[in-house]
């Protein structure tokens, strides 16, 4: 019995071992296929799960992670996730480290973070990321799990949103600047477009009619905004690269993110000539035509799609209110310089008329003076005297013609001349003119370039500008220093105001230690007699006749001044191609021409018919002389043959030259007549040709100009 109770007690316990180890395999296999369902899921999760050790090596990676970062299972595990899944020298890879800390310190916690990871093509992605510790099975630390959900898109979306709201400000803030300049606002407009790129430089080239730039502005980062590669200003190097061109020409958007591989000839040249390494660049419609490129550069991560959204959302939105300030300055502009000629119109009549008598005037002083100097020994000192007398009559004319030039109511007979010798002789007559406090100093380029020029004009307008830079100074004494150099004004340059055709200009620059102008003083500096001396000490002219002048050789005067920091004049004269040395006026001592003819002299001027009358008669000559047209076509129409040449002024009382001359040629077609004038503008030369008159002259002339002339018309 004992033994077979022994026996069936074993069997019960075999039967129980089997089947408690039938038990043990059903549950095993409920395990594995549990375990198989727990790999699929995390496998095919779509979620970022990641593995890795205390060490922070990738022990496990799903296939989501390994398509998200773009690694092979074997590429990625066994890998530290810093250099691979995190850069190196980013934030994330900083926190990472400060959460393992923190996960040793509190194991049972969870911890959560979004940061910006990298793909193995080097695209940052941003994931949301879940980290908690897990033990082994002693309890001790041996992983981090890491789960994470891809929230690039949903970052983007916001980066978005966030430079959309920044744009509206920058809008805002725009229409907020209405006393701000065309250039302040395009300075703005440009450094918005390079904030909100997160680039290094922006440019703005504005198109003319032709599609070529009317003008380029740049803007960058740098220390005040300072736009120069190697001292060159970055908007002549856009425009010789044309790194606008094909976003105009294509009329959509271009991005380069690698200059070195672009696909224009443009971008390379941008490359090696602005040192680029990626750029942006939009085209800006007015209407349907490109009326600008707008293009930011540089920007230390690569152009995507939102920047174009954002750069043409933004420029297109500023470009109006800029152009309409464009238009508003060029309108300021052109109603300043309307008025500026209006001005000078009026006071052109004014100027005639005074010219007219001042030359009547000096044509009896020369007349005499030259007569005088007949009768006298050429070596003797009252000789001496006379020609002093009588070069400063000339200088009067050429006076009374400057008067003349700031109206442009006479034109001028120029030449192309080196002004170099000009300056220095206008140069002597002001260091004897001015006292020994003011301090003259002189750099002029020998090689400056030639001026096609009447050398009386530049004469004048050193004469002017240095006494005006001597009445600044003549209570404290000081500097007056004279400069002429040859410059290049480039297109960039009229966008600061220069009046002038792109080209190379010779500058005179006359500067002072004076008292200064005040801004309302220089804006009407140049205007016919404004003044700010005392009543009898100047006209007002000065300034005037530089400006006209200057205007009517093609050029520009700009002013320089700070009150109590002194002035300084530019004066831009556009360079000729050759040029002769002017010589100094001399007088002629050989014979003058002479004649026998008989000639009827007309003038309502007392003094020169008595003047001109002896004149001629002394080079042999027959002349009858009238004051009165009226009276002397009376006597001519009793016998037109008795005169060979008829001499008249044009500006008479009751009947002037002009109809005089045709009355005397209805009745003689043959009649030679000579006529002359104090005031040129008061006729054109094909007007005298077309009335039949043989010569026009105009007064005061010298005696032996006057010979001359009557010589070239009679033989």
């Amino acid at each position: 019995m004992t033994d077979e109770r022994r026996a069936e007690g074993l069997d019960d316990r075999v039967r129980e071992q089997e089947e408690e180890l039938a038990r043990a395999r059903v549950e095993s296999a409920r395990l594995q296929r549990s375990a198989e369902r727990y790999r699929d899921l995390v496998s095919h999760a779509n979620a970022v799960i990641l593995r890795m050790d205390m060490r922070g090596r990738v022990t496990f990676a799903n296939d989501y992670a390994l398509n998200l970062f773009g690694y092979t299972r074997d590429e990625l595990v066994g890998r530290s996730v810093i250099g691979s899944v995190l850069p190196e020298d980013n934030e994330s890879a900083e926190a990472l480290v400060e959460q393992v800390t923190r996960l040793i310190e509190e194991p049972g916690r969870a911890f959560n973070s979004e940061n910006v990871n990298l793909r193995r093509d080097g695209v940052e992605v941003w994931v949301s990321w879940t980290n908690r510790a897990v033990a082994d099975d002693m309890g001790r630390l041996a992983e981090i799990l890491c789960v994470g959900y891809d929230i690039t898109a949903q970052k983007k979306a916001e980066e978005a949103l966030r430079l959309d709201d920044e744009r509206l400000q920058s809008l805002l803030e725009l229409s907020r600047m209405t006393g701000a300049s065309v250039a302040e606002s395009t300075d703005f407009l440009l450094g918005e477009a390079v904030r909100l790129t997160g680039s290094a430089l922006g440019y703005l080239v504005f198109l003319g009619g032709d599609g070529e730039p009317s003008s380029i502005e740049a803007w960058s980062r740098g220390e005040g905004g300072a736009c120069a590669v190697d001292e060159v200003p970055v908007r002549d190097l856009i425009e010789s690269s044309g790194l606008w061109k094909p976003a105009a020409e294509r009329r959509e958007p271009l991005l380069v993110n690698d200059c070195r591989e672009g696909g224009c000839a443009e971008s390379r040249r941008a490359k090696e000539a602005l040192r680029l390494s990626r750029h942006l660049s939009v085209p800006v419609f007015a209407g349907t035509r490109v009326a600008a490129v707008a293009g930011v550069a540089d920007k230390e991560e690569l152009y995507v799609d939102s920047d174009v959204r954002q750069l043409t959302l933004l420029v297109q939105a500023m470009f109006g209110p800029l152009q309409l300030r464009r238009a508003e300055r060029e309108r300021a502009r052109l109603q300043e310089r309307l008025q500026q000629a209006q001005k000078m119109e009026a006071i052109g009549t004014l100027a005639g008329g005074i010219a007219h008598d001042f030359n009547n005037i000096l044509s009896p002083i020369m007349v005499y003076t030259e007569m005088a100097l007949e009768t006298l020994p050429s070596q003797s000192e009252e000789a001496e005297l006379l020609r002093e007398s009588l070069l400063a009559a000339r200088r009067a004319r050429d006076l009374a013609r400057q008067i003349l030039t700031f109206s442009r109511a006479t034109e001028r007979t120029r030449i192309c001349v080196l002004v170099q010798p000009v300056l220095k002789e206008a140069t002597r007559l002001l260091r004897a003119s001015l006292p020994a406090s003011i301090e003259i100093r002189q750099e002029i380029d020998p090689d400056a370039g030639p001026l096609l020029a009447d050398p009386t004009e530049i004469h004048q307008i050193l004469v002017n500008l240095g006494t005006n830079a001597y009445q600044a100074m003549r209570d404290t004494g000081g500097i007056l220093a004279i400069t002429v150099d040859e410059v290049l004004v480039s297109r960039e340059d009229l966008e600061l105001g220069l009046d002038l055709e792109p080209g190379p200009y010779l500058r005179l620059s006359v500067s002072d230690t004076g008292h200064g102008m005040s801004e309302e003083i220089k804006a009407r500096a140049f205007e016919p007699y404004f003044t700010t001396k005392e009543q009898g000490e100047g006209t007002g002219l000065g300034l005037s006749v530089v400006h006209g002048i200057v205007r009517s050789m093609s050029g520009e005067v700009r002013i320089y001044s700070e009150e109590g920091q002194g002035t300084t004049f530019h004066v831009y004269l556009p360079v000729a191609d050759e040029a002769e040395d002017p010589s100094v006026e001399a007088f002629d001592e050989g014979p003058v021409p002479r004649g026998t003819e008989r000639i009827l002299l007309v003038d309502d001027e007392v003094q020169i018919v008595r003047g001109v009358r002896t004149l001629l008669s002394r080079l042999g000559y027959r002349v009858t002389g009238y004051t009165s047209s009226v009276e002397a076509l009376a006597h001519y129409e009793e016998k037109p043959e008795r005169y060979d040449l008829v001499l008249t002024d044009l500006t008479m009382p009751a009947l002037d030259g002009l109809r005089l001359a045709r009355r005397m040629l209805e009745m003689r077609a043959d009649q030679m007549i000579v006529l002359c004038t104090g005031f040129s503008a008061a006729i054109k030369e094909r007007e005298v040709e077309a009335a039949g008159i043989a010569k026009f002259l105009v007064k005061p002339l010298l005696r032996r100009e006057l010979a001359t002339a009557l010589r070239e018309v009679l033989d």
